[in-house]
Parts: C-alpha cells; sequence; structure tokens
C-alpha cells in the first residue's frame, strides 16, 4: 500500500514538473524575443540620423626680416561654445553673426604665458587673453583672407600675415572672431618672439562635414 501511495505521489510530482518546465522555458524565450524586439527598434530609430561636424587647424611660420623662415607647424583648435552657438544660428536662423575673418594675437611679452596671458582656450573663452592692440606694433587683429577650397566640400581657409614693427614682441595664442568680436575659435602654437620687420603668418583651415 505504501509503496502505491509513494508511486503515485512520484508521478503527480513528474506532471507538475513537465508542465513547469515547459511554461518556464515558453516565459524565458518570451522575455529574450521582447528584449531582442526592443533592441532592434532603437538601432532601426538611428538609422539615416546625421550631424554636422566641425574641424579645424592652424598653421603659422615666421618669416624673418632677414629672410630665415621658420615653420611654427600645425595645431588643431576648439570652437567654443558661443562659437558653436554662432555656427548654428548661421545655419538655423537668419541670426546669423558671421563672416567669420578677423584674427587676432595673444600678447604673451610679459608675464606667464601659460596661465595668464595666453593661456590654452577653454570651451567657455575664460582663458587668459591679452589680446594685442594698436600700439603702434602691428600685431592688433586683422581681417584675413578668406579662401574657399574648391576641391574640397565645406573646406575653407583663412589667413593673415602679421609685420611686427616693434623688438621683442612674443606671441603663442591666436583667436577668430567676426568684425564685432563675437568669438568662433581658439588655437595656441609654438611660442615666438618677434623683431622689428618679421612676419607672422597664421593660416586658418576649417572644415564642416557629415559624419
Amino acid at each position: 500500500m505504501a509503496e502505491k501511495e509513494s508511486s503515485i505521489i512520484k508521478s503527480g510530482f513528474n506532471k507538475k514538473v513537465f508542465f513547469i518546465l515547459p511554461l518556464f522555458a515558453f516565459i524565458l524565450a518570451s522575455t529574450f524575443l521582447l528584449s531582442s524586439f526592443s533592441f532592434v527598434t532603437v538601432e532601426e530609430s538611428n538609422l539615416g540620423s546625421s550631424k554636422i561636424g566641425y574641424g579645424s587647424n592652424v598653421c603659422t611660420s615666421v618669416l624673418r626680416a632677414d629672410g630665415t623662415y621658420e615653420n611654427l607647424g600645425c595645431s588643431k583648435n576648439l570652437a567654443y561654445d558661443i562659437g558653436l552657438d554662432n555656427a548654428r544660428d548661421c545655419l538655423g536662423s537668419t541670426a546669423c553673426p558671421g563672416p567669420f575673418n578677423t584674427i587676432e594675437l595673444c600678447n604673451s611679452t610679459s608675464g606667464d604665458l601659460e596661465t595668464s596671458n595666453c593661456g590654452a582656450p577653454q570651451a567657455d573663452n575664460n582663458e587668459g587673453f591679452d589680446a594685442y592692440i594698436d600700439d603702434g606694433c602691428g600685431l592688433s587683429s586683422l581681417n584675413g583672407t578668406y579662401d574657399a577650397q574648391a576641391n574640397s566640400a565645406g573646406n575653407w581657409t583663412v589667413f593673415a600675415v602679421f609685420t611686427s614693427l616693434c623688438d621683442d614682441q612674443r606671441t603663442n595664442a591666436t583667436r577668430i572672431s567676426n568684425a564685432t568680436g563675437s568669438l568662433l575659435a581658439g588655437n595656441t602654437f609654438t611660442s615666438t618672439t618677434l623683431q622689428t620687420d618679421d612676419q607672422l603668418t597664421v593660416n586658418w583651415t576649417i572644415f564642416i562635414q557629415s559624419g
């Protein structure tokens, strides 16, 4: 009798197990399919999306009064937050503050050029930048020459040649802005000291691209 009852209990237990296992497998599979479906939906919602990217570098060189040429190299610059907003307004509204063709130099002749006078660009444009003024030394801001690069879509250059009219004029940073001083970007380059009749060329190459 006991053996019969044990057999009945085992039979009932097996039936429950056979019922629960398929149910558990079904729930697990459903969860996996739903999560997979959600993942695919998110990915598909991004198809076709794109963004406009900003890129630029600044190349600088010095032509000394005695004819000696010095290549100071090229380096990337930082687009300021206000510069990005200005670009937004130019692309999306009629409130464009451009064109951004004005190039200015930072005066690091005195002081700590790395931290006070002419620091590395910051997104909020609050780095030290003691711009050269029109003091007779020839290094105040210039309206640069714009040149569209016809063979490279979305690419252009703005360059200016500064001629020092004084001795011992040091600089290591530049900014580009519009005629009223609204900023686009900033850059630091190899520090150089200019003497009378030395010429510093600052060449901004800027491009926008879809990515």
